[in-house]
């Protein structure tokens, strides 16, 4: 196989499927990413067993035959060249690349040890939005567990219902929940968990249009029209979450959200550095925050105008957590909603978008003084 590219065009392509490729693998063949002619285009492949990609990418090839690729070496020396047209040839195992007066070879590997990419065949296929499904993804995946103790909250619970669609993320100090009506499809109800980085790369890849969805046993492909990807899913009986989204939250925090995220962001330069433990301190038209680091003798503490309506109270969060909560409020106003020092808190909208239904929750954190 031959083809010739220009460096820019080929080093992108690269770039889409190499991140799916394992830095460390028991399996040598999946350190490469498999380059083969489709029709007038070329396709790249990258596995780690668990995700896949497949591109198709505006290269025309010369010949039929395709070879599996050392991933990152070939993916440092395309990196490396000067911005000119690039030519890359296989014959057997041997790969040769030049560009200019360069000439660079490295052994590759038969097409047929690689792993064949699944068929994008399934019982179960329908179109959603892809604006709206990567904006559920965004709203939730930040708060996917990475503990390998649970894996099942390793993943982002997909709720496929008649006339609602749920996703809902939890580490178990915090919960993110979007629900969307109107979106779902007919005839279709599904509950899956999906890996948190093959929607990292539906964020990346998907389009604003329609995206098609596969759903098979065990696993799902996203097709993006020139990309396709896929994934295994998470399998065992997700939390029931509505469990621990309190219903009785009846004192209300209203805030700007830029001040009050700027004021956490400075009181907790000098918060606990384990903890990250920053008061709050609640009473009629004020928010009292404050921190302190005994390893560095240090303390800190600002005062932000708020409207709360409930009794004085002091309740204790981890400062990051409560940043990552707030960086998902788009309006100019965020919501609190709380019951008392040891109960969760739920970050809200306070003008949700129709059709829209989206809470985080952020468990506290006992006050240490």
């Amino acid at each position: 196989m031959r083809i010739v590219a220009q460096k820019e065009v080929l080093a992108s392509a690269i770039g889409d499927v190499l991140s799916v490729v394992p830095l460390r693998t028991t399996l040598p063949i999946l350190s490469n990413f498999l380059m083969e002619p489709e029709g007038e285009k070329l396709r790249l492949y990258a596995t780690d067993l668990d995700i896949s990609i497949s591109q198709l990418v505006d290269i025309t090839p010369e010949g039929d035959e395709g070879i599996a690729v050392p991933g990152r070496k070939f993916a440092e020396i395309i990196r490396e060249l000067p911005p000119a047209e690039v030519e890359v040839e296989s014959e057997g195992k041997r790969i040769t690349i030049r560009c200019g007066e360069g000439v660079y070879e490295l052994g590759g590997a038969e097409k047929e040890d690689f792993p064949k990419f699944p068929k994008p065949e399934a019982e179960k296929k329908f179109s959603i939005s892809g604006e709206k499904l990567c904006r559920m993804v965004e709203k939730t995946v930040f708060a996917v567990s990475t503990d390998q103790a649970r894996p099942v909250l390793n993943g982002v619970l997909w709720q496929i219902r008649e006339k609602r669609m749920n996703m809902v993320a939890t580490d178990g100090h915090r919960l993110a929940k979007i629900g969307m009506e109107g979106i779902s499809p007919e005839g279709v109800e599904e509950e899956v968990i999906v890996p948190p980085k093959v929607l990292q790369h539906l964020l990346r890849f998907a389009p604003r249009e329609e995206v098609e969805v596969l759903l098979q046993p065990n696993s799902l492909i996203f097709n993006l029209g020139p990309t396709l990807l896929y994934s295994r899913l998470l399998e065992g009986p997700y939390p029931d979450y509505e469990m621990v989204i309190p219903k009785e939250n009846d004192k209300l925090l209203v805030a700007n959200r830029e001040l009050l995220t700027s004021a956490i962001k400075r009181v907790s330069i000098l918060s606990n550095q384990t903890t990250h433990q920053i008061r709050f301190s609640l009473k009629p038209k004020e928010l009292e925050l404050d921190a302190a680091n005994p390893d560095l003798g240090g303390e800190a503490k600002e005062i932000v105008e708020v409207e709360y309506k409930g009794e004085k109270m002091e309740i204790g969060y981890n400062a990051y957590l409560i940043l990552d909560a707030l960086k998902q409020i788009e309006g100019e106003r965020v919501v609190i909603e709380l019951k008392g020092p040891l109960n969760p808190g739920l970050v809200r909208e306070e003008i949700p978008k129709e059709g829209e239904d989206y809470l985080c929750l952020v468990m506290p954190l006992k006050l240490v003084e």
